[in-house]
């Protein structure tokens, strides 16, 4: 399993398929409950990645944000509006 760090820095890449790619790593991650430490300290770069997608991605790549984004607060819980009001 790649691991979560290197997810977040694909997001960064130029080519939309490793970002796409990334996107569904990250989706997994989150789905398999393997909510880590490393994950909440990465939030905020995260959730800004998963905007920046959004605003200027791909039609597929915005569902795959749009998705991720979902996630990443549902699994946050207490932090959510933190990292929601630093975005």
């Amino acid at each position: 399993m790649v691991g979560v760090s290197t997810l977040i820095d694909a997001l960064s890449q130029k080519r939309a398929a490793t970002r796409e790619a990334a996107f569904k790593g990250l989706q997994e991650v989150i789905r398999e409950e393997v909510w880590s430490e490393e994950m909440e300290d990465k939030a905020v770069e995260l959730a800004t990645l998963i905007i920046a997608a959004i605003k200027k991605g791909s039609p597929k790549e915005v569902a795959l944000a749009a998705d991720l984004a979902s996630l990443l607060f549902l699994s946050l819980q207490e932090s959510c509006q933190e990292v929601y009001d630093t975005v």
